[in-house]
Formats: C-alpha cells, structure tokens, sequence
C-alpha cells in the first residue's frame, strides 16, 4: 500500500499549513506567536488535505484502469491471448503515463508473475487488491467468475470498460454542477480574511482593543472557531455532493 503522500508533498503540505496558521494568528490576536495556539487547527487541516491528495490520486487511478481496459479490449479484439494482451496493455499505459505510474508498475508485477507461470486469475485479484478501487475489483472479480464458468472474456472487458465510461460520463457532468457551488464556497470562506486585513490596512489600531484585551482575545477566539467549523462544514457539503 502507498504512503498517501510522499516525503516531499509532506514537507510541503506542513509549510503552507503552517505558514496560514501563524499568519492566522496574526490575523486573529495581533501577533504570529498566537499561531501556536492554533496548531491543533492546523493539525485538521493538515489531515484534511491529505485526504483530498488521496481523493485526487484515486480518481488518477480510475482514469488509468478505465484506459488500460481499453487498451486491453482492443488487444483481445485482435486476437491476442489474456497475457498478451496484458503485456501490450503495459507497453501502452508507459506511453501514456509513464513507466513510474501506479498502473504499470501493477502491470509490471503481474507480467513479471506470468513470466513465472502464476495463475492469471490471481494476478489480476492481486492488482485489483493493490489498486484498491472500485472499478479495479469490479474487473478482478467478474473475470475470475467468467473464467471459471467458460464465458466470453472479450464480452466482460467490453462490458466492464462500458459500465467504467458511463460512470465517468455522469461524474463528469455531477462535478460540472457542482463546480460552481465550490467556487462560491471558497470565495465564501475567505472573505472574513479579507475583511480583516482590510480593516487593518484602512484604519490601523482599529483592531488594537481586539488585540489587547481579554474580551477581544476571547471574542475573536469564538470568531477563529466559527470560522474555522463554518468551513469544515462548507467542505463537507460540497464533498458529498460529489460522491
């Protein structure tokens, strides 16, 4: 199983989240050591971003499988044998995407195990497994069941990848209705932080009593708070409209 981000996106990901959390506290108290405070924020968002790269990263994932079926398709279509096609399936998906992408480097691993006489039907459970995604296991377990009954292998791949493309053709349409709605969300969550700077900027002090007393450190506290909860729920409606 991958890591769900690597080292790099990591360190990155923790220098932008911290970065906005001291400019946060800045923002909200008047001074960047309030940013230390808010760790536990950052700490949320900080998971919360790490699902989204997952999310983004699946939906890749999706993509690939749904074109190395074709490609697969189409090679049985000319004649090829389940093996065969998987190898030229392989030499396509390098074309495409790469020799480093999640999808040859699974097909790397099932030819590798062909070339030692595995069993074709574990081999593609094995990747379905490793891919872990729907369509992935969907493909895995249908094959197994066909190739055990004797039924038309060409027929499942085509209806496989025709049940893939209609999936796709409607969550493309679901994502284009939504796309404005998650437009409108972010615009929506940062125009407290606008406001606040801006007020900084056009009336300088204005904020100070904010800034100074117990009062304005507790009602800014609730404001950080609402704000922060008020965007976390934003993130969630938009996300379930998607799936």
């Amino acid at each position: 199983m991958e890591k769900i981000v690597n080292k790099k996106e990591n360190i990155i990901n923790i220098l932008v989240i911290g970065i906005m959390v001291f400019f946060m506290g800045r923002l909200f108290y008047g001074s960047f050591l309030y940013g230390f405070i808010l760790i536990p924020i950052g700490v949320v968002l900080y998971e919360q971003r790490k699902k989204q790269i997952y999310l983004k990263r699946q939906k890749r994932l999706e993509q690939q499988f749904k074109d190395m079926l074709i490609c697969l398709s189409d090679s049985i279509k000319t004649g090829y044998s389940m093996q065969n096609a998987l190898r030229e399936a392989y030499k396509d998906m390098i074309g495409m995407y790469g020799k480093d992408s999640k999808i040859s480097r699974e097909l790397r691993e099932v030819i590798s195990k062909l070339k030692l006489n595995m069993n074709v039907e574990s081999t593609i459970s094995e990747m379905a497994k490793n891919i872990n995604i729907y369509n992935a296991i969907l493909f895995a377990n249908t094959f197994s069941v066909v190739k055990r009954t004797g039924g038309s292998i060409p027929d499942i791949i085509k209806s496989v990848t025709d049940e893939i493309v209609l999936k796709e053709s409607v969550n493309r349409e679901i994502e284009a209705a939504i796309a404005e709605k998650r437009m409108e969300q972010k615009i929506m969550s940062i125009i407290p932080v606008l406001l606040i700077i801006y007020v900084s900027f056009a009336s300088p002090g204005f904020l100070d009593v904010m800034y100074t007393s117990v009062a304005g450190k507790l009602i800014m506290t609730v404001c950080i708070v609402l704000y922060f909860f008020a965007y976390l729920w934003g993130e969630k409606i938009v996300s379930e409209e998607e799936t």
